[in-house]
């Protein structure tokens, strides 16, 4: 995600933030370098210079030039306007009540993976406490309504479509009326109209969203893009805002190699905000967009926010307090490292992880040949094949233990061994970090917290 343009940036700004005098010459160097990288990630050259000039007026001030660290300084002069190039604040849906109907219209060209988001939306709403329909309006696209109906069950959410006796003699403005019409009578308080897509924007399209948006008069008019379109999903989304009005804009895709252009064009050339981001194929795999922590990102600066939220999810107090008890009284088991393993893997994949480390890009691949994915299931795989005394007590597992071990996991005996080892070595560092507070304070500033 974004790790080309993350480079490029985390280069210029180490470079920059040991800066102790900052002069015209250099300022302008990094801004040469700033637009190339911009340029590269298929953003907006309008944007781009518009981003520029800002910067350079605002960096080539007495306050840049003759402050204590002007290179940290200009640092942040790229950061906040890189912020609010991608948006300033966080944009929440505007949703009614819990007793009132909010209808949300969700938009796009095909392709884009418009069905798939409206189903990852319905799955984060209901688990915001609300009682979601989900409403095929795609007649156009065959298998749409099917498609649309299984993921409905996926996520254990409503669903509503035509009959197959209807097929070819509804409209899709008559469906989303008949929809409400359901909603209303069975208490549902947010009603999702999946709508058509075309290949591209014609006037037919836009008659048949503009007919359904008047009959279901939404809180929302979301517009799905495709992030990897580049600067051109900015452009499809700023027709659609001409015919149709959208209030906000979900990127897919925002897992792929995207060069950023997207994320870095739609507020400017839109003036609509982005709401959420695709991040994945799972059903919760829908993120909400932070432009604090995307800006955090491309510069190269990890996000550890989200970091640290993702492992809140995933572990309690108690939970935590019963680890440190654990370690603290050496009695940290091979199956504690299971429980630990299975927490990793629901946090994402390592490169999810990686990416929102400070620092770690264009160092991925290489922390990737020490740990991948492949690594951690066969991690898993070792300590499953281990009986019930074995991951209590580490001791006991000598040589004919090892090879049955390995057998019963698919992986050699050397990879038994080693993560033995490396059992080992995390129990001594775990015990000695919980006695020293240095080092604590050390991997917390490391985590930038």
């Amino acid at each position: 995600m974004l790790e080309s343009i993350a480079k490029s940036f985390e280069d210029i700004t180490k470079r920059l933030s040991g800066n102790n005098k900052i002069t015209d010459k250099n300022i302008q160097e990094s801004l040469d370098e700033i637009q190339i990288a911009m340029l590269e990630a298929d953003v907006n050259l309008r944007v781009v210079r518009r981003f520029i000039n800002n910067a350079r007026k605002e960096a080539q001030g007495e306050e840049v030039l003759r402050s204590v660290n002007p290179g940290q300084q200009f640092v942040k002069i790229i950061y906040d306007r890189m912020v609010k190039l991608l948006g300033s604040d966080e944009a929440e849906l505007k949703l009614k009540g819990p007793d009132t109907i909010s209808s949300i219209l969700i938009l796009g060209l095909q392709g884009a993976g418009k069905t798939t988001t409206t189903a990852k939306l319905a799955h984060k709403l209901k688990e915001d406490g609300r009682n979601v329909l989900l409403v095929a309006c795609d007649l156009q696209r065959p298998a749409a309504v099917e498609q649309l109906k299984v993921l409905a069950g996926q996520v254990g959410v409503g669903f509503f479509g035509p009959d197959d006796s209807e097929n070819g003699k509804t409209s899709p403005a008559k469906v989303a009326e008949k929809a409400l019409k359901l909603a209303k009578q069975e208490s549902y308080n947010t009603v999702l109209f999946d709508t058509a897509g075309r290949l591209h924007i014609d006037e037919e399209l836009m008659g048949e969203l503009e007919a359904v948006k008047k009959a279901v008069n939404p809180v929302e008019s979301i517009f799905v893009a495709d992030s990897m379109t580049g600067q051109g999903a900015a452009d499809v989304a700023a027709e659609f805002n001409d015919k149709i009005e959208i209030s906000g804009v979900i990127l897919t895709k925002f897992d792929s190699e995207t060069r950023g252009g997207a994320a870095l064009s739609i507020q400017s050339i839109v003036k609509k905000p982005i709401k959420y981001i695709g991040v994945g194929e799972k059903i919760s795999d829908l993120d909400t967009f932070y432009p604090q922590r995307i800006a955090s990102r491309i510069l190269g600066m990890g996000d550890v926010i989200s970091l640290v939220e993702k492992a809140r999810e995933l572990t309690t107090e108690k939970d935590a307090e019963r680890l440190e008890k654990k370690i603290r009284n050496k009695e940290f088991t091979l199956q504690d490292m299971l429980e630990q393993i299975r927490q990793m893997k629901k946090m994402g994949s390592v490169d999810q992880i990686l990416e929102l480390m400070p620092g770690m890009t264009g160092k991925a691949e290489a922390i990737k040949d020490r740990i991948n994915d492949k690594d951690i299931s066969h991690k898993e795989a070792i300590i499953l094949s281990m009986t019930k005394q074995e991951k209590q007590n580490y001791k006991i597992i000598g040589p004919s233990r090892r090879r049955r071990i390995a057998n019963g996991a698919g992986v050699n005996i050397v990879m038994v061994n080693r993560l033995l080892k490396e059992f080992e070595k995390n129990r001594i560092m775990m015990r000695k970090m919980l006695k020293n507070k240095g080092m604590q304070a050390n991997l917390m500033k490391q985590m930038g917290l």
